[in-house]
């Protein structure tokens, strides 16, 4: 399912690849990072790394849309956006505060950036860190600026 969702994508990558990049970004940011694709009503995480001691419990590679109202997660909403969407307490913004990863999964911080495919200006990918915390404000702009570099790194074979 998700070989197929990275195909969809138009992604010259394999899970394996998507799932280091993960590891690399959460290495250096310290936080759980994904390289979501969303495609229709599901979203695959089709790159994904949980490091020790993060306090997030592991996560499934597919995350369904609850029901067109109500997205499971903070990545649909930069596909919508088609920006980076940083959010260093999730709970400090009504809208974010009810979404089903925050009690599910227990994510306090989140900042995602979208990968905009230069063939045809689509958003089907996003980059992500999570944490289960708020973070500072300059942790925040520490993760944001590293969430944006990786997502320009991820674009390269894109392009």
């Amino acid at each position: 399912m998700c070989r197929r969702a990275v195909e969809k994508a138009g992604l010259p990558l394999s899970l394996g690849d998507c799932d280091a990049f993960a590891r690399d970004l959460a290495a250096e940011t310290g936080l759980s990072t994904l390289v979501n694709v969303v495609l229709g009503d599901r979203q695959f995480l089709v790159g994904r790394h949980n490091p020790t001691g993060t306090q997030l419990p592991d996560f499934s590679r597919i995350l369904p849309r609850l029901d067109g109202t109500q997205d499971v997660g903070f990545c649909p909403h930069v596909v919508a956006r088609r920006k980076a969407l940083p959010l260093r307490d999730v709970c400090l913004i009504p809208k974010f505060a009810s979404n089903p990863v925050v009690n599910g999964m227990g994510v306090r911080s989140y900042h995602g950036a979208p990968v905009i495919r230069p063939s045809d200006n689509e958003v089907r990918v996003t980059i992500c860190a999570i944490g289960s915390r708020p973070l500072s404000q300059a942790e925040g702009r520490r993760v944001d600026a590293a969430v944006k570099a990786a997502r320009d790194r991820f674009l390269e074979p894109i392009r």
